[in-house]
């Protein structure tokens, strides 16, 4: 019994999408090996296994076959709409599989060319070469791009994936705030995370909690440690939540008891950055005036800006569910109905804080949503 994500004709909306594309580049075959693009196009979530899945589609003719181990031939009938399956097993060779399946459709005139994930961890060299050798003449375009392309807009579906996921690490934010107080350690605060995401029903996340204090905060991404917070702490926090693998992050620093009058500046500075960055989101504009804008604010402070104002929210996987969006000046992207990304400039570094702000965002007809409804003022908890 089937046990679909989402509807098929929603899969097959964004199938019809990829397979025009790749008519536009002249692409005959598609391999596609990246667990993000399997998962979007055909609905097969391996559910951590992603050793060696791939997503075959012949651009001509639309036929199309789900490749996986042997032990998730039943998760792989039950969650994708695509029902021709390539089973591969221990003691077998899954590259000779694939070969075999896709000289099928590329024998005949001419030298054909086929479309690959060459941008994810997931694709080994070994079986590119293995691939490469085994299918002969053919020429070969990576599709990375191109899909992560088609994916950047989302359909109302998708949306509301995106915002379920929100609303729930928004909830298991508010959960760490009850939490925090001067003497607990930072991995006491994340088990009372966990507990809270857990229980309401998302899924595993593609990049870890971060809760951090004190000059921990300064490493940026440092995971929960032994450390017990102090009076006057700033505690780093941030966390996604997923829903059908769509992911969407809530960050924020608030302090343990009173915060400094040093401190206190930085989050100003921040604030307003953030602030900033939301005036600047105008339809039709490009991405990197929002960058350029929370930029701008933080002038004189360039030393500690650590990375882009925000990125894409995407269907993913570890190591990172970022796909081609990012709020960064130079960026090709306007800004349409549809992208959904986060928003959290920062200042990291100074005095080995990192005081950071963020939300995420959904472009709509009207201007912006955002999806967790956050008191954004400096919080003194405890």
């Amino acid at each position: 019994m089937k046990d679909l994500a989402f509807s098929e004709d929603e899969y097959c909306r964004r199938f019809d999408l990829v397979c025009d594309m790749a008519n536009e580049r002249k692409i005959d075959y598609l391999l596609i090996t990246e667990p993000s693009h399997v998962c979007w196009l055909s609905g097969f979530d391996p559910s951590g296994l992603f050793y060696k899945n791939q997503l075959h589609i012949d651009v001509k003719s639309g036929d199309a076959a789900v490749m996986t181990h042997r032990a998730e031939e039943k998760m792989a009938v039950m969650n994708s709409w695509i029902d021709r399956l390539l089973i591969w097993h221990h003691g077998s060779n899954p590259m000779r599989v694939t070969v075999d399946h896709a000289k099928k459709y590329l024998a005949g005139a001419g030298e054909k060319v086929v479309g690959m994930n060459l941008q994810t961890p997931y694709f080994p060299i070994a079986d590119y070469y293995a691939i490469r050798g085994g299918l002969g003449n053919v020429g070969v375009v990576d599709v990375t791009k191109m899909i992560d392309d088609a994916r950047m807009k989302k359909s109302e579906p998708e949306l509301l994936a995106v915002r379920q996921a929100a609303k729930w690490a928004g909830e298991a934010l508010k959960a760490a705030y009850a939490a925090i107080k001067p003497g607990v350690r930072e991995k006491d605060i994340n088990t009372t995370i966990q507990e809270k995401i857990a229980s309401s029903g998302s899924e595993y996340p593609a990049f870890p909690t971060i809760v951090s204090s004190g000059p921990r905060t300064g490493l940026f991404h440092a995971l929960p440690g032994e450390r017990i917070i102090e009076e006057g702490d700033p505690i780093m926090i941030e966390i996604m939540g997923v829903h059908k693998r769509y992911h969407a992050s809530v960050v924020r620093t608030v302090f343990a008891g009173k915060a400094s009058q040093e401190a206190r500046k930085i989050y100003d500075l921040v604030l307003n950055a953030y602030e900033t960055g939301l005036a600047a989101i105008k339809l039709g504009n490009p991405v990197g005036d929002i960058d350029k804008a929370t930029c701008e604010v933080r002038k004189g402070y360039e030393q500690y800006i650590p990375a882009r104002t925000g990125f894409g929210v995407e269907l993913g996987y570890p190591p990172s569910p970022m796909g081609n969006l990012s709020i960064l000046q130079g960026e090709p992207y306007v800004i349409e109905p549809g992208l959904a990304f986060t928003m959290e400039p920062s200042i990291s570094g100074y005095n080995d804080w990192t005081i950071i702000i963020g939300n995420c965002v959904v472009i709509t007809e009207d201007g912006y949503d955002l999806l967790f409804d956050q008191n954004v003022g400096l919080l003194e908890l405890g």
